[in-house]
């Protein structure tokens, strides 16, 4: 799911249902938010360790992307 800033969404995700983010999460998913040292890095870091049916937490998804080449 991507959502439009602005949508509802929250920079403290500590509950993406009180977020509106993506509600509630069915049995056996859990929600994860890579924090730090910095999103990008801590993501890059933890990749590895994302179980099946992680929904991942990217707020501000600009972070995460590389240089822009024209």
């Amino acid at each position: 799911m991507v959502q439009e800033p602005g949508d509802g969404g929250a920079d403290d995700a500590g509950d993406a249902t009180a977020q509106g983010g993506c509600g509630a999460l069915p049995d056996g998913w859990q929600l994860w938010r890579p924090l730090t040292p910095t999103a990008p890095e801590a993501a890059l870091a933890q990749l590895h360790d994302i179980a099946p049916k992680t929904v991942v937490w990217l707020n501000e998804t600009q972070q995460y992307r590389g240089p822009v080449t024209r």
